[in-house]
């Protein structure tokens, strides 16, 4: 129970606790005879006595493959770079866990699909972001060094960040 009077738990609106002074004037020339509470004019305090709907808002699926090809670029710009300081096994083990990465992240794309009852997007990029990012890994530490790779990945991050200070 609130402390209310009973004639505001039925609904509907009601003047405000501390109401101004043009409030209290309209409410005085106000007839009596009406049954029912009336709307309040513009400008006037109000509060509702029985809270609005609560609709849920259904997510939308993110535009754009952002997460993925970041992530891709991030991950060649790693392995590449530290290609001349670590063994042969190692950088396997860092492709094998970037396809890890590819598939959980892949199976919570199809999860978040069938729970917010999204159209199936194509799964080709996840197929062209492990083949791709692999290869280009394996290709830049046999063409060029890790150092030029370090240096080039600076740069590349560098424009990236300037560009989104720029947009903001």
């Amino acid at each position: 129970m609130t402390d209310r009077p009973k004639q505001y738990e039925e609904g509907g609106y009601y003047p405000a606790e501390d109401p101004s002074p043009r409030a209290e004037e309209s409410s005085a020339t106000e007839s009596t005879t009406v049954p029912h509470e009336p709307a309040p004019e513009p400008g006037q305090e109000f509060r509702r006595t029985t809270p609005a709907r609560v609709k849920t808002i259904r997510p939308e699926r993110p535009q754009g493959r952002w997460g993925l090809i970041s992530g891709t670029t991030l991950y060649v710009m790693c392995s590449a770079g530290s290609a001349d300081y670590l063994p042969v096994s190692v950088r396997l083990t860092g492709h094998v866990l970037f396809w890890l990465a590819l598939g959980i992240a892949l199976l919570i794309t199809l999860y978040r699909e069938r729970l917010y009852d999204w159209d199936p997007a194509p799964r080709w990029p996840w197929a062209a972001a492990l083949i791709c990012g692999t290869l280009a890994v394996e290709v830049l530490a046999a063409a060029v060094s890790s150092l030029t790779v370090i240096i080039g990945s600076a740069v590349v991050l560098s424009v990236v960040v300037l560009i989104l200070l720029m947009v903001g």
